[in-house]
């Protein structure tokens, strides 16, 4: 039987999506639609692209060096430098004469650890 398949998100939950995509495969299941959020749309990009659920945990096992490639990805990313705040598009002019008062001080400069807010 042929399954549109909905992957939500979750972060680490994200690993059990291989098991079940297995035990689908397994009962002889085909995948029609994928739709998935956050870790879901990864599972589900992988499986549009004909990974399977081998494929997936291929994905998951795969290491750089000793430590999993998803470590690295679900880490909390450096912060902005000043540079780059000033070259975005956010930073470069913020015009916010339509904004409440209230959100004004998210302007420049709020994204690096520097700016003390």
């Amino acid at each position: 039987m042929r399954y549109d398949l909905v992957f939500e998100g979750g972060a680490a939950k994200g690993m059990i999506f291989a098991g079940a995509v297995a035990e689908l495969e397994a009962a002889g299941h085909s995948f029609g639609r994928l739709l998935g959020t956050s870790a879901g749309s990864i599972t589900a990009a992988l499986l549009a692209s004909g990974a399977g659920a081998t494929g997936l945990l291929n994905a998951l096992g795969e290491k750089d060096g000793d430590r999993s490639v998803f470590e690295g990805f679900m880490a909390t990313p450096a912060p902005f430098t000043e540079e780059e705040i000033q070259r975005s598009a956010c930073g470069a002019s913020s015009h916010m004469d339509r904004c409440p008062s209230s959100a004004t001080r998210w302007g420049p400069g709020w994204m690096t650890p520097s700016s003390g807010r």
